[in-house]
């Protein structure tokens, strides 16, 4: 790619070469990190998507298929994976057996006829500037079918660890909060929205209690208008919007 062709748009530039290029934070995983994420991902499965395993499923920005790797572990079976990489989408179409499309996300729900009962975006959101973003959610509104759900998980920008996950990849253009969630969701036409911190998967039920304490105590300290106090460490934050 020549330098013409980067200024026009750095962030795919940079996103294609995040395979080729070895990047820390995105190497292909091995199996026990999709069996260590599983809890994660199945707590938000069991508590916001259809029981139905032939439901119609999109993930936007596929990655190497943690996501995946935890609803086909609980039986889903039609799972289209969209993403830009293509070593990403070749790597979960021949590991997971699922429709893997490389494309870009708003070319593909702008001359997509498809609709999908849950649509996942997990770090993808704040990749786009806001424009896309408004462009992007709605083209997601209107694959939905009735009653569809989307699912994202965007940098949360009121933790404790808000400023540094908004800045932790150099693609990254904006973070979130339950507001900004409910107004673009809202304006699109979502008519229920709920934002939730990132689960907090603990095996020590100890441990987890005293940091929900220890949460409380800071959100009270610095006053801050947390419904949920677990959002103050929570670096992301999950929307769920339901058509």
């Amino acid at each position: 790619m020549d330098n013409e062709q980067c200024g026009k748009d750095y962030r795919r530039h940079i996103i294609l070469k995040w395979v080729s290029s070895n990047i820390s934070t995105f190497k292909k995983p091995r199996e026990n990190e999709y069996f260590q994420r599983f809890s994660y991902y199945n707590y938000l499965i069991e508590r916001f998507f259809p029981k139905n395993d032939d439901a119609q499923i999109l993930e936007i920005g596929c990655g190497f298929g943690y996501f995946i790797y935890s609803l086909k572990k609980l039986g889903y079976k039609n799972i289209d994976a969209l993403d830009i990489i293509p070593e990403c989408v070749s790597y979960v179409t021949n590991e997971f057996n699922v429709n893997g499309i490389c494309e870009d996300a708003i070319s593909f729900l702008r001359n997509n006829n498809k609709k999908y009962d849950v649509i996942i975006a997990f770090d993808v959101v704040e990749h786009f500037n806001k424009e896309e973003i408004v462009v992007l959610t709605e083209y997601i509104y209107n694959s939905l079918k009735d009653a569809g759900i989307f699912i994202m998980r965007v940098p949360y920008g009121g933790s404790l660890g808000g400023l540094y996950i908004r800045y932790s990849g150099f693609t990254h253009e904006v973070a979130f909060t339950e507001l900004s969630i409910e107004e673009l969701f809202r304006t699109v036409g979502f008519n229920r929205i709920i934002c939730i911190p990132e689960p907090d998967i603990h095996p020590n039920l100890i441990k987890s209690s005293i940091k929900k304490i220890i949460n409380k105590i800071i959100v009270k300290a610095l006053g801050l208008p947390m419904k949920d106090p677990n959002f103050i460490r929570s670096i992301n934050i999950i929307g769920i919007g339901f058509k």
